[in-house]
C-alpha cells in the first residue's frame, strides 16, 4: 500500500492539505505490517519555509518507520506544477523564483545534509532507475 505522507511538519501539512498526524502514519504502517502488507511511504522536502530542524525531524521520522516497513521510504524534492493549489500558494507567497530551494539554507548546506543521510540510509535515496522491479503476479 502506498502512502503519500509527504510531510510531518504541521505547516507543510497545512499547505499541502494533509490532515493526519505522525501517530496516524505510524498506526497505518503497523496495521499493514500486522497483515503482512507492504507499506511504501513517500516523503517530500524542499519547501521554502523549511529549516534544517524540520528536515532533520522528517529524516528521523523516515528512519524510525523504515524499521517497520518492508520497502524503504522514498524521499523526493518537491516540484511545484502549474495549475495546482500548491503553485497558487507559492505564487501568493512570492516563493516562485527565489533561487534557493529552502529559504535560509543555501543549496550547498541542503546537499551536505542529504549527503550525510544518504551515507547513513542509502535506501532512502534510490533513483527510479535503481528501484527493484517485481511482477505483480510474483507478489
Amino acid at each position: 500500500i502506498r502512502f503519500g505522507v509527504e510531510a510531518i511538519d504541521p505547516e507543510v501539512q497545512r499547505l499541502l492539505g494533509k490532515r493526519f498526524s505522525p501517530h496516524q502514519v505510524r498506526r497505518s504502517v503497523r496495521w499493514c505490517k500486522e497483515r503482512n502488507l507492504s507499506a511504501c511511504l513517500y516523503f517530500l522536502f524542499g519547501f521554502p519555509f523549511e529549516t534544517e530542524e524540520t528536515i532533520a525531524r522528517l529524516l528521523d521520522f523516515m528512519a524510525e518507520l523504515s524499521e517497520e516497513t518492508m520497502v524503504p521510504p522514498y524521499l523526493g524534492i518537491v516540484r511545484v506544477l502549474e495549475g495546482t493549489p500548491l503553485m497558487e500558494t507559492y505564487q501568493k507567497q512570492g516563493w516562485i523564483g527565489e533561487g534557493e530551494p529552502i529559504r535560509g539554507l543555501p543549496l550547498e548546506r541542503v546537499l551536505e545534509i542529504l549527503d550525510g543521510w544518504r551515507k547513513k540510509f542509502p535506501a532512502f535515496f534510490m533513483s527510479r532507475k535503481d528501484e527493484p522491479r517485481q511482477n505483480f503476479e510474483e507478489r
